[in-house]
């Protein structure tokens, strides 16, 4: 089976415009995906919306840049319910998958090392000091190592290691915004590790 790949979150916001109004026109009228979800309108609608947002931004304001910010993670959120649509939908079609304008994660064959994670971010969890880190699965991995650091370059510490492709990490100061990477652990040792991501504690 094939996997949908995705590294949406890490992209800048014009790229992000751009990739979200690929995803549509790949998917309008698209036979192997009849009933998108999210909904293909209301994906183009949040591309203008953070179109607009972006243009709004430019003069520095914090709350029309705190709304930028708001915008971006609403399609993020969105890209990422529409990846695990087209996975569902595909159910690994590799050829499907590529009709919807996703990538695909080629499955490494047996006897080859792990391929590093991807798509690494964090985001607040619903309690105070609480966040949660989310990447993509690494085929035939058995386990994930996390490590976090204040500034994503230096003085990173282990966090935990989980066989879910999410980690929850709690009692963490309110508002901060820590870095994260991520390495894949299976039957011949350990991946490298993932690019960073960044993540927001509630």
């Amino acid at each position: 089976m094939h996997k949908v790949k995705t590294n949406f979150s890490r992209l800048s916001i014009p790229d992000k415009a751009r990739k979200a109004a690929s995803l549509v026109t790949a998917l309008t009228g698209n036979e192997n995906f009849s009933t998108p979800k999210p909904a293909l309108e209301t994906l183009t609608a949040t591309v203008k919306a953070l179109d607009a947002a972006k243009e709004a931004a430019l003069d520095g304001g914090k709350s029309k840049t705190e709304a930028l910010h708001a915008c971006e993670d609403k399609l993020d959120a969105m890209i990422t319910t529409l990846a695990g649509y087209v996975q569902s939908e595909s159910e690994g079609d590799k050829a499907k998958i590529l009709s919807s304008g996703f990538e695909v994660r080629e499955k490494p064959k047996q006897g080859q090392p792990l391929e590093n994670p991807e798509n690494v971010h964090g985001k607040p969890g619903t309690h105070e000091g609480e966040v949660i880190v989310n990447w993509d699965a690494v085929d035939n991995a058995r386990s994930y190592k996390v490590e976090m650091s204040t500034d994503g370059t230096s003085e990173w510490r282990g966090v935990g290691i989980t066989t879910s492709s999410k980690l929850t990490l709690n009692g963490l100061v309110s508002g901060a915004k820590p870095w994260f990477r991520v390495s894949a652990i299976g039957p011949l040792g350990e991946s490298g590790w993932s690019d960073v991501g960044q993540g927001k504690v509630n």
